[in-house]
C-alpha cells in the first residue's frame, strides 16, 4: 500500500488524498497514454463499502481497474495509486475516495495521462 498522504485535485473539484506524489526521479516504466478516470467511494461501491474484490480494505491511494492486475502501481498527475479492486467499466481506472459522509459525490469523468510505475 502507498505511504504518506498527499492530494490530487481533479478538474471538477473533488480532492483525493492518500496518494503518494512521485518525485521527479521516479522512473515511469510504461506510458499508458490518456485513460478514462472515474472515482468511487464506500457509498457507491455496490454495497461493499470499503471491501475490494481482492479482499484489501479500500482506502485513499487505492484504485480499481479491470485490465491491470492487482498490485500494479500507477501514476496519475504525479500521484501514485495501487490497483487492488476490479472496476465495472471496461477501459476505466476508478480512483477510491474514502468519503464517509454516506452520500455519493463520485463518478466524475476525466481523461488523464497514466503511467505504470510498478507492475505485478
Amino acid at each position: 500500500m502507498v505511504g504518506h498522504a498527499a492530494a490530487l485535485v481533479l478538474a471538477v473539484g473533488i480532492t483525493l488524498s492518500g496518494a503518494v506524489q512521485d518525485a521527479d526521479t521516479v522512473p515511469r516504466y510504461e506510458d499508458l497514454g490518456m485513460c478514462r478516470i472515474t472515482t468511487y467511494c464506500p457509498a457507491c461501491n455496490d454495497g461493499a463499502g470499503h471491501e475490494s474484490s481482492s479482499g484489501v480494505y479500500l482506502q485513499e491511494g487505492h484504485a480499481a481497474c479491470r485490465w491491470l492486475p492487482n498490485g500494479t502501481i500507477i501514476s496519475i498527475d504525479g500521484f501514485r495509486y495501487e490497483v487492488v479492486d476490479t472496476c465495472g467499466m471496461p477501459g476505466t481506472i476508478d480512483i477510491f475516495i474514502d468519503d464517509n459522509s454516506g452520500e455519493c459525490h463520485c463518478n466524475t469523468l476525466e481523461y488523464k495521462h497514466v503511467y505504470i510505475v510498478k507492475g505485478e
